[in-house]
This record gives C-alpha cells, sequence and structure tokens, in this order.
C-alpha cells in the first residue's frame, strides 16, 4: 500500500482527507520495533541506541522498553512529545 488512504473522520481533522501509508501508522501505532521506527522517520539505528543510553534523553519505559528476548521497541507518542520539547540551535 504506497498510494494514499481514505481515512475515517475521527483520525484527520477533515472528512475524507487523504493520507500516505506512513502517515497513517504514525497516527495511530504507539509501540513499534526499532526497524519499523527506522523505516518510518528514516532515523539510523546509532542515533537511536545513543538516544536508548543513559543520558541520551530517552527513558526506558517511557519512549523505549526492551522487552525479555527481544529488541528495543519505541513508543512513537513518547518520542513524539519528548521531540516537540527538544529546542534547536
Amino acid at each position: 500500500m504506497n498510494g494514499p488512504l481514505d481515512v475515517s473522520p475521527n483520525l484527520s481533522p477533515e472528512p475524507g482527507e487523504k493520507l500516505d501509508f506512513k502517515t497513517l501508522l504514525r497516527e495511530t501505532l504507539d509501540w513499534i520495533p526499532k526497524k519499523a521506527y527506522m523505516d518510518l522517520y528514516g532515523e539510523t539505528a546509532d542515533v537511536i541506541n545513543k538516544r536508548c543510553r543513559p543520558g541520551g534523553g530517552w527513558k526506558r519505559g517511557v519512549h523505549f522498553n526492551k522487552p525479555e528476548g527481544g529488541g528495543i521497541w519505541i513508543s512513537i507518542k513518547a518520542v513524539n512529545a519528548w521531540a516537540a520539547t527538544q529546542a534547536k540551535s
């Protein structure tokens, strides 16, 4: 599904608005695997790994988590809220 999608009025400010598949995923999902986050946002594994380190900005259990026996999962909602607070100089 690479083309625009019809979305319900509950997901879009304008009824019948067209959103691409990646935008729809960003607006409807929360916890996703690190690889899916990289694909959706174009971030590298190095950047994500640095943010997941102590002092890197993201908190375990809030912005990311690593279930036992699995890889890193990222909360899109928490990361979007975090990104909104980051000042660019």
